[in-house]
């Protein structure tokens, strides 16, 4: 079994979690036929730490995953000596019977598992060998502090991995700041961009009490300073801690900066510039100025990621000749509107005489048409009302109405604007939904009442109450 003085005695000369951990699985790797390792949990997952006899390992376990991944969310031993049988089990390597797995607490808090794996069936006694193991290496981590905090580089991983799930560009932002905060450890973030309606810098999100400060600066100063310190693609940070170093900006100072680290997002000319502050005077190392250019490099891909998601929406919800809505987007909508319990009517709109335009005068004069009656239609429309383009020649509404006059009413106005335009008239029908009634029982009515005014002779308004 483990020759517990020799393990004693290394886990008191390691000086840190890493190579106390090292110790336990040499220790126990001396016993003939034992494949030790040690997993402690990291953002969510369950890392290697320190392993022996394997020739490759499954690392970046998921809390679901495993005997390990099981034991952990337990915190109750596994003891699995006919592993193979587990649903749990995870091979990996060829020769393995046994599988024991326990979990290491530091105080009350289970931060990680000792898993054994065993060559041969485990012997009798080896569980209670190793709920020992555990115990004294538990204990020496409390002595040391606790487990191996993560590196700035490890930090950056994790929040790389979960910028590259986001397409929201509002959450990409947030997201960027909080990796740049804990990456550098500084207190505050900032992010701008160049504005798309105005010119000039814009912010876009903020964390911490300097970045509030640094994002209300009604002068602009301080962005001024930033973009100069970024220009040409460069990064920038302060590189001299003392509080009366000379090269400090006035503008920086006066907002309550002292430390400082500014980083172009998307090349020569940025999109946007990433500022990580602090109150203490610092000078971060060249490695950590190294990693903030990695997210920034990331933070712009991701934002043109999302630009081209956010492109492909619009394009897949739209229709291409007049910018509206589809038929597809108007059910979803209407749907959305019913759930909701929000009064509408529906109202379809029929352009009169349109074959004949595209059979006498072109396809491209019909699309002419197409495009003013859809600009005259949406100018007819109140605030909350919304125009879809349905079929070739036929617009759908939904109006914010809930009696059969105000739906009477918006559905003149609209004729009355498709008039205006001097070029054809419009066919309307109109149908307030009734309780319980389906979506495509609600259309049908609308269709059936625009129908009626076809026949009676078009360049009209009818509702099917």
């Amino acid at each position: 079994m483990v020759d517990r003085p020799q393990l004693t005695a290394a886990l008191l000369r390691a000086r840190d979690g890493k190579a106390a951990g090292e110790a336990l699985v040499d220790s126990l790797a001396r016993v003939d036929g034992l494949l030790p390792s040690i997993w402690l949990e990291r953002a969510g997952r369950l890392r290697c730490q320190a392993v022996r006899g394997y020739w490759q390992i499954r690392d970046g376990l998921p809390l679901s995953c495993g005997v390990i991944g099981r034991t952990f969310r337990t915190g109750e031993a596994s003891i699995e000596l006919d592993a193979r049988d587990s649903p749990d089990y995870l091979g990996a390597g060829p020769d393995v019977v046994s599988e024991l797995c326990l979990p290491i607490r530091v105080g009350d808090r289970v931060i990680g598992c000792l898993n054994v794996e065993s060559a041969t069936r485990a012997a009798p006694g080896l569980a209670d060998e190793l709920a020992w193991c555990v115990r004294v290496y538990a204990d020496r981590l409390g002595q040391l502090g606790g487990p191996p905090t993560s590196s700035p580089a490890e930090r950056l991983v994790v929040h790389a991995v979960r910028l590259a799930g986001l397409t929201d560009p509002r959450e990409i932002e947030r997201q960027v700041i909080a990796a740049a905060c804990d990456v550098s450890g500084m207190e505050s973030g900032l992010l701008l961009v160049r504005g798309v309606q105005e010119p000039g810098w814009q912010v876009q999100a903020h964390s911490g009490a300097l970045g509030a400060a640094l994002a209300a600066d009604q002068d602009h100063g301080v962005w001024a300073v930033v973009e100069g310190f970024v220009e040409g693609g460069s990064s920038c940070y302060t590189i001299d801690p003392r509080d009366d170093a000379p090269h400090g900006s006035p503008a920086l100072r006066a907002a309550g900066a002292k430390a400082l680290v500014a980083l172009p997002i998307g090349g020569p000319i940025p999109r946007g510039i990433l500022v990580v502050a602090d109150p203490a005077p610092r000078m971060p190392p060249t490695e950590e100025v190294e990693l903030l250019e990695l997210l920034a490099a990331q933070a712009a891909s991701c934002l043109r990621t999302s630009d081209a998601v956010t492109e492909l929406r619009q394009q897949a919800s739209t229709d291409p000749l007049t910018g509206l809505g589809h038929r597809a987007t108007f059910h979803e909508a209407l749907a959305d509107a019913r759930a909701a319990g929000t009064a509408v009517a529906v109202l379809i709109a029929d352009i009169d005489g349109f074959r004949a335009i595209n059979d006498t005068k072109g396809h491209q004069t019909g699309d002419r048409v197409l495009r003013e009656i859809a600009a005259a239609l949406s100018a007819g429309l109140r605030r909350g009302d919304t125009l879809f383009r349905v079929g070739g020649d036929e617009f759908a509404a939904l109006i914010s109405v809930g009696r059969a006059d105000e739906a009477l009413e918006a559905g003149r106005r609209l004729r009355v604007a498709a008039a205006a335009t001097g070029t054809v008239t419009v066919s309307i029908g109109i149908a307030i939904p009734r309780g319980g009634e389906s979506d495509a029982s609600v259309r049908s009515r609308a269709d059936r009442a625009l129908y009626a005014v076809k026949q009676s002779g078009r360049d009209g308004v009818e509702i099917d109450a």
